[in-house]
């Protein structure tokens, strides 16, 4: 791993815009992965046109910080699926033999991904995927009301909605339909439903 990012690393400075990024130095640095800390030195570079001082690796690489994307991952969906984040590290800890993140870390690492989700789900009700157009839309919206057990509300209302272009006969001749092209929608949030 550390042969191929020092390769990498040394791709990119040859191959980079010598006009806008300038050779600050080469710094030591340490990534935590699945299988261990790799520790090696990486170009660190002034861009000129920004101003900014950057690791070109790393935006090569989509790291964002010292912890690899897929230990990232990893962290997150054992965080998750948890009961705490002291007991998704220890769990990490027996599954890799080592030491792999903080409990603090991974509830960063939750907190970041909240927000890259957050925004994405932002960026497509503002930007809708499809070239699909039709005529018309139908939509039917009801609610189905579930009893909560230790929460601070003893009912919660979840809201259902389905939309589709139209509907067709399953098979010629006879009288059972099937919608085309249909699409669930359900929130507990009332404004966003």
């Amino acid at each position: 791993m550390k042969e191929m990012l020092l390769k990498e690393d040394k791709r990119i400075k040859e191959s980079r815009d010598q006009k806008r990024f300038n050779v600050v130095n080469s710094r030591k640095i340490t990534v935590a992965t699945l299988f261990g800390d790799v520790t090696f030195g990486q170009t660190y570079y002034k861009d000129c046109e920004t101003g900014r001082h950057v690791y070109l690796l790393d935006e090569v690489l989509g790291l964002d910080g010292r912890i690899s994307p897929c230990l990232a991952a990893v962290a997150a969906v054992e965080a998750v699926i948890g009961p705490s984040y002291r007991a998704a590290c220890k769990s990490l800890e027996e599954l890799y033999g080592h030491h792999v993140i903080s409990h603090e870390t991974m509830r960063q690492l939750v907190l970041k991904t909240g927000k890259q989700i957050g925004s994405e789900e932002k960026r497509r009700k503002q930007e809708p995927e499809g070239k699909n157009k039709v005529p018309i839309i139908f939509m039917e919206a009801d609610g189905c009301v579930l009893h909560m057990q230790r929460q601070n509300k003893r009912n919660q209302e979840l809201k259902v909605m389905i939309a589709h272009e139209r509907w067709e006969n399953r098979t010629p001749g006879n009288k059972e339909y099937e919608l085309l092209n249909k699409t669930y929608y359900v929130s507990f949030v009332s404004e966003e439903f």
